[in-house]
């Protein structure tokens, strides 16, 4: 862009540039605006015919463009934190009701009652969910045969150990009666 001597645009330069860019917007003739600043007509002139009012406002334009950004960034990043909070109480929440179904399991099973079944299987969905929200299951298992049989029979056997005797015989009953269908 054309300067004047110097390499300096005296209107980019002076010190109420911004109401001098403003009045030319707003459409002041060149001539009023040098006269109510203080400036020469031809400073003005090729001030405005240079482009230097576009450049500032694309200069300005930028400069809002990247705040707004920032505050968009800050946004989400708040969104995400609050996102995070709220994972972690239902995490925390989900934990506590697995200790209290533990609690209550190991009361069961003090006592021999057939609570004891019923508190296994609240700790058992307990578990799984808290392994779904960690991220250590999901809801398309994938299948290894081998490894299903070995926990399952392991989780038989511990299911059988902490059950009551008539406890243990429905289960039989009922196992029987889905094998015979």
């Amino acid at each position: 862009m054309d300067r004047s001597p110097g390499g300096q645009c005296k209107i980019c330069n002076h010190p109420q540039r911004v109401e001098i860019d403003k009045a030319l917007v707003e459409g002041e003739s060149l001539r009023i605006v040098a006269k109510r600043f203080d400036v020469s007509y031809s400073s003005v002139g090729r001030h405005k015919r240079n482009g230097h009012i576009a450049e500032q406002i694309a200069k300005a334009a930028k400069k809002k463009e990247i705040k707004q950004a920032k505050e968009v960034q800050a946004a989400i990043l708040a969104q995400e934190a609050q996102e995070v909070t709220d994972a972690q109480t239902i995490l925390d929440e989900v934990s506590r009701l697995k200790d209290r179904a533990l609690t209550i399991l190991d009361r069961a099973e003090t006592e021999g009652t057939r609570e004891a079944c019923m508190a296994l299987r609240e700790v058992r969905g307990i578990v799984e969910l808290l392994a779904k929200i960690q991220g250590q299951l999901s809801d398309a298992p994938t299948v290894n045969i081998t490894l299903i049989e070995n926990q399952f029979n392991d989780f038989r056997t511990a299911i059988i150990g902490v059950m009551c005797s008539d406890c243990q015989q429905r289960l039989t009953e009922h196992l029987r009666a889905r094998v015979g269908r």
